[in-house]
């Protein structure tokens, strides 16, 4: 079997990426759990998800209070609320 050695530079960059990837997940975790628990006041209350997931986007903004502008995908921008 051949066994050749790997750069540094190589391992060092997939020490980054695994950990960088590790510390994403597990920030989204601790915020969707702070977010159920109700620790701080939120947006959109957890009891309006449902139906807010049957709605597109436009519709959902506009309800909202959102200001939309632009003329397609890929201007689309909006406001903050």
């Amino acid at each position: 079997m051949d066994r050749r050695k790997v750069p540094e530079e190589q391992i060092i960059y997939a020490n980054i990426l695994y950990y960088g990837g590790l510390a994403g997940i597990i920030f989204m975790a601790v915020t969707f759990a702070v977010y159920v628990s109700g620790v701080l006041p939120t947006y959109v209350p957890l009891s309006e998800l449902p139906e807010l997931w049957m709605h597109e986007t436009i519709t959902t903004s506009k309800r909202q209070g959102c200001l939309l502008d632009g003329d397609g995908w890929s201007s689309f921008r909006m406001a903050m609320c």
